[in-house]
């Protein structure tokens, strides 16, 4: 059985894109260079403010909240797990309306972003923690300091009376650190990680599914019910003379087999692609569920990250950037 818990990483931030719908991105790297973005411990908001609304109720009272490492993993409503999959007959997904209460109203009737708020010192207007920005603190660093340089950007926002839903999805080969580390950063964010996993390398030799093996023997059960796997068994055509054009036939199966597996999506619902080692924090995916009237498409700022999560490439240029673009 494979340890299923990571120790959670330091803070740090990274570089590379995402879309709206099923656009895909990508970020340039180097074999030996890993981009992440800025990893916390804090899962979920309960964390922030759990000493100062103790009746608030965030999630559903079905949700079972389960002890993981040193973080709070919600369980959400989905039951998906790998212990009877079948590869011939792969399961479905349903997507849900979450449950989850984001905002509260201050005694004089202010609504506040539960995550941005000092709401001890928040009896009249909202008053921000730091990285947070704007009327109801819910804008982070991260996107006050891109396109919201200009404020005129700010009465366009609107906040949304249903988040959208997230869906995740990412090329896997045996990333099973990165992986582990997004799922402790992203899981009660996102709606389904969407993994595609091959039984051949980008080079075209043949390799065994690392990933779904370890899946079907309770790797990260803790998390199985967010996650999607989509194998391919088709060779990427001249993957030997070209290994980026294996690596975006890949990519090419994440929209057309997820989606078809995947029911109940909007149109106004985010797919968000990123390459295995591309981690976006929780804050700015929140942010993107809660909110309409950011410019589309939304692309990401990562920090360039080298051996870990604690050294940051000097000569990557977008290291004190770490905005939205």
């Amino acid at each position: 059985r494979v340890k299923e818990t990571p120790p959670p990483p330091p803070p740090t931030t990274t570089t590379a894109t995402t879309t709206t719908t099923t656009t895909t991105a990508k970020a340039t790297k180097t074999p030996e260079a890993k981009n992440t973005d800025k990893i916390t411990t804090k899962v979920h908001p309960k964390h922030f403010i759990k000493d100062v609304v103790q009746n608030l109720t965030f999630f559903n009272h079905k949700n079972v909240v389960n002890k993981l490492s040193n973080s709070t993993v919600v369980k959400s409503a989905y039951n998906f797990g790998f212990n009877s999959y079948n590869l011939n007959k792969p399961p479905t997904f349903n997507l849900h309306d979450e449950a989850n209460l984001y905002f509260m109203n201050t005694k004089t009737g202010a609504t506040c972003f539960i995550q941005g708020t000092d709401l001890e010192n928040s009896q009249g207007a909202c008053k921000c923690k730091a990285e947070y920005f704007g009327e109801d603190c819910g804008i982070p660093a991260a996107a006050w300091f891109s396109f919201f340089q200009d404020k005129g950007n700010i009465v366009k926002l609107r906040r949304r009376s249903t988040p959208r839903r997230v869906i995740h999805g990412m090329q896997v080969m045996h990333e099973f650190v990165l992986f582990e580390t997004r799922l402790h950063e992203l899981y009660n964010t996102v709606d389904v990680f969407v993994i595609v996993e091959a039984n051949h390398t980008d080079y075209g030799d043949p390799k065994p599914l690392m990933f779904l093996d370890r899946l079907k023997n309770g790797y990260l059960e803790e998390y199985q019910d967010k996650i999607l796997h989509i194998f391919v068994d088709s060779e990427p055509p001249n993957a030997k003379e070209d290994n980026w054009n294996a690596h975006n036939y890949m990519r090419s199966f994440l929209g057309p087999r997820s989606l078809s597996r995947i029911n109940g999506i909007r149109d106004d619902d985010l797919f968000i692609v990123s390459d295995a080692d591309e981690i976006p924090t929780q804050e700015i995916i929140t942010f993107l569920k809660l909110y309409d009237g950011y410019r589309e498409h939304v692309c990401f700022r990562y920090r360039w990250n080298i051996y870990g999560f604690f050294w940051k490439n000097p000569n990557d240029s977008m290291t004190e950037d770490r905005s939205l673009c």
